[in-house]
């Protein structure tokens, strides 16, 4: 959602309207209570009642009332807070992951000017003007769009100072391995399920794989902080780690789903073909979002240098990744295009899909079989 192209002139009359039945409600659950009490000879129950009423009219004035000047006054003091504090990183520009994000940083820098002449144009908001309906969507998409600008400037700041492993870069870095690390936790989940397929030996390859990967991320810290790795290296072997999960948990719910077709029936391989086919980006409207969290075996002693074998567990902030995954804020200015799924290009994006994919594939392999 985006901010709008202006804001319209607040108008009190379309306000009156829209509080007109808001009051007559909360007047109900209010006044009709009241006089109820007052006039008639209430037992326990009825009282009951009274009180859940006079509740109910309580939350309707908070949510109808008080809500929209709270929140109208909140999204547009952090709308000017926002454009009054922004500044522009420095990032190096020779640096192929520091270019995607000086491209998000550009659209950003526009969006800020945007806002500007938005918040100029406003003039001085009266306590009525934010009940004008027309108003509170104007505010609410502002707000949406702060939150994308200032999730941008995280993402900013982050390459600064990893590119330049200034203060502070072994959180940045961290924030970079998180999608990968939520990756390897749904590749260890994808493992466990096609083992009703497969070999142990072929799973237990898979998850003595995953915790590799999982070792290889912390010495890659250990060699950006030893100085033999520059930055931009590291994120290139996290492009191409990101691939090979990918293609790996490719590989192997296509090799489980083609060991448990029978007879020739291939009605599950079929359907997830079909699935991952369809898988596109940025322009998917079917994009899968990160959760920010990832829980680990704890192989390689975890991010937080626990030791090896510790069960470990993080989160991290998706939209501040330096990388792109689906919901990068100004994916679509990054000038870097999704190739594919085995492909490095400068993308993470959750093999979740891969996971449902093959779980919907069984299911259509269990009907196949039933029909037949």
């Amino acid at each position: 959602m985006s901010s709008p192209a202006t804001f319209p002139q607040p108008s009190a009359r379309r306000a009156i309207r829209a509080l007109v039945p808001m009051g007559v409600i909360t007047a109900m659950f209010f006044i009709i209570p009241i006089v109820g009490a007052l006039m008639l000879d209430l037992d326990v129950d009825a009282w009951i009642v009274v009180v859940v009423l006079l509740g109910c009219g309580a939350l309707i004035v908070e949510d109808q009332f008080i809500s929209p000047l709270r929140q109208g006054r909140k999204r547009l003091r952090q709308a000017q807070e926002f454009y009054a504090r922004a500044d522009a990183a420095r990032i190096p520009a020779d640096d192929a992951h520091g270019a995607q994000v000086l491209n998000r940083l550009n659209w950003y820098e526009g969006r800020q000017r945007h806002i500007g002449r938005l918040l100029q144009g406003m003039g001085r908001m009266r306590w009525i003007d934010w009940y004008d309906p027309a108003m509170r969507e104007a505010t609410t998409k502002l707000g949406d769009d702060v939150s994308g600008l200032s999730a941008i400037n995280d993402a900013v700041h982050n390459a600064a100072t990893l590119l330049t492993l200034a203060p502070g870069w072994e959180e940045a870095w961290e924030n970079e391995c998180g999608p990968l690390r939520e990756d390897l936790g749904t590749f260890r989940a994808l493992s466990e399920e096609a083992g009703d397929a497969v070999s142990a030996a072929t799973i237990d390859s898979e998850l003595g794989w995953a915790r590799v990967c999982g070792a290889r991320l912390t010495a890659l810290r250990a060699r950006l902080a030893s100085g033999s790795l520059a930055p931009g290296a590291a994120l290139d072997e996290l492009d191409a780690m990101a691939a090979e999960i990918r293609g790996r948990a490719d590989a192997l719910a296509r090799g489980a789903l083609a060991a448990e077709g029978s007879g020739g029936k291939k009605e599950g391989l079929e359907y997830y073909r079909k699935y991952i086919s369809t898988w596109k980006l940025p322009d998917d409207d079917d994009r899968f979002e990160y959760s920010g969290t990832w829980e680990d075996e704890g192989a390689d002693g975890g991010a937080g240098g626990g030791r090896a074998g510790a069960p470990s567990a993080g989160s991290y902030n998706p939209a501040a990744t330096i990388r792109l995954n689906d919901f990068s804020p100004g994916i679509q200015a990054a000038r870097v295009r999704w190739r594919g799924l085995a492909t490095a290009s400068q993308y993470s994006s959750p093999i979740e899909r891969i996971l449902e994919a093959y779980d919907g594939s069984r299911d259509s392999e269990k009907k196949g079989k039933k029909k037949s």
